[in-house]
């Protein structure tokens, strides 16, 4: 065997490798990074992270050099790569704490940007996209019943997988609800059907008792966008549910203080007095420290509670006895974060960032839309991924989604794969 057929052999053998070790390092992220992440100071967990991250791109790289020197043409969305992580760079460099932004930035690139490249060159073949979304609908089972458990049985009202904040299972959930939504659509036997419609309810019931305002939300979205697309007139029906709801929403409300506060309804209630001011003032202070960061932000992770002192709130609809809340506001529950993505990119990571990185998106929407030109077959899958896409970006107004490793892998998972949208996909699954 001579040097060039045995180079060859471990190609091929590192080609099959590579999807294989994708999905695990997936489900590791899904699963254990946020509490890697919790005791980032141990070196375990900060190399096992990198590790999950940079494997996948290191099989990626020594299987796709070969087809690089030889001149062929790349995408025109990987061109995006370099220039968001030189941004990314400035970022670190320019911020005001280095070390805090540095671990931000850095577990956004390893996780997100990093994970796209991989994800658009291994899940290119029909077979790899179909395992990848037959994976998400499995992880999707486990955490889901592993929820509805704790919820139902042990009667915990705080419900988290691997996870010490709710709200993050309920974003992870529903992006996972792409894999059993999309292949729905491509069965064609009635107990593939069956399954995949008892994994979607699954996880429709896991985001229902999780209770968060921002998943609730999303999800009767999702659900609105889902009506127009499979019902016929589905408007009657929106204002017939319109209504209903309201009066129930009203009616409920007079009697919520008289209702078991282990109630899901009684809580919503409850959570729906909560804060709502304090958030929607956070957009006048952000664009007060936007004015001082203009371009490449103040950094990930930095403390805002020193930018508080010479701050006046907006709001004149503010209680008088509230106006010092909202510095206790920041101070104990987002001293580093906005909890809002689109704040949090543009103030902290920077408007050169984050406009490029929109445009980066905004490429990925028009491919999309030219994968349907391309085959009008595809639509419907376009659809259903823009749909949870939706559902995903309005979590995102209530919680930094992309700066937890596990949320932004498998988002940026995602996008690799609807990047590879096109006619040869669409077959049954």
């Amino acid at each position: 065997m001579t040097t060039k057929d045995k180079c060859n052999e471990y190609q091929e053998w590192i080609k099959k490798l590579s999807f294989p070790v994708f999905i695990l390092s997936m489900v590791f992220m899904i699963f254990y990074s946020n509490q890697a992440i919790n005791y980032w100071e141990s070196p375990w967990s900060q190399l096992s992270i990198i590790i999950a991250c940079l494997l996948p791109l290191i099989f990626v790289i020594i299987n796709e050099t070969p087809t690089w020197l030889q001149g062929k043409s790349l995408d025109t969305e990987i061109f995006f790569v370099p220039l968001i992580i030189f941004l990314g760079i400035l970022n670190v460099a320019f911020g005001e704490v280095f070390l805090p932004n540095l671990k931000g930035m850095g577990l956004f690139l390893l996780s997100g940007i990093c994970i796209f490249v991989s994800a658009k060159f291994i899940l290119k073949s029909h077979r790899a996209q179909t395992v990848f979304l037959w994976v998400c609908t499995f992880v999707l089972v486990v955490i889901s019943l592993h929820s509805i458990y704790v919820r139902w049985w042990l009667d915990y009202s705080w419900i988290e997988f691997f996870s010490n904040n709710p709200i993050l299972e309920s974003v992870v959930v529903t992006l996972l609800i792409t894999g059993p939504l999309i292949l729905f659509q491509g069965q064609k036997t009635r107990f593939g059907q069956w399954g995949l419609a008892f994994c979607l309810l699954l996880g429709i019931i896991t985001i229902i008792f999780i209770n968060q305002r921002a998943a609730m939300i999303s999800l009767l979205i999702i659900f609105f966008l889902l009506g127009f697309i499979f019902v016929k007139r589905f408007w009657i029906y929106c204002v017939c549910v319109t209504i209903f709801a309201t009066i129930a929403f009203n009616v409920g409300y007079q009697f919520h203080n008289k209702l078991p506060k282990k109630m899901v309804f009684s809580q919503s209630l409850e959570a729906l007095r909560s804060q709502p001011i304090n958030r929607m003032e956070m957009y006048f202070f952000a664009y007060n420290l936007f004015k001082k960061y203009p371009f490449l932000g103040s950094g990930l992770w930095t403390p805002l509670t020193h930018h508080l002192f010479n701050y006046e709130e907006k709001l004149f609809i503010t209680p008088k006895n509230d106006k010092t809340k909202f510095q206790e506001f920041v101070g104990s529950t987002k001293n580093t974060s906005f909890h809002n993505i689109l704040l949090c990119m543009f103030v902290q990571m920077g408007s050169l960032f984050t406009i490029t990185y929109l445009a980066f998106i905004f490429y990925l929407l028009i491919k999309l839309y030219g994968f349907y030109k391309k085959s009008p077959e595809n639509l419907l899958r376009i659809k259903l991924v823009l749909i949870i896409f939706t559902g995903f970006f309005l979590q995102s107004l209530s919680v930094d989604t992309l700066m937890y490793p596990d949320i932004n892998f498998l988002y940026h998972s995602l996008l690799g794969l609807i990047s590879n949208f096109d006619s040869n996909i669409n077959k049954t699954v």
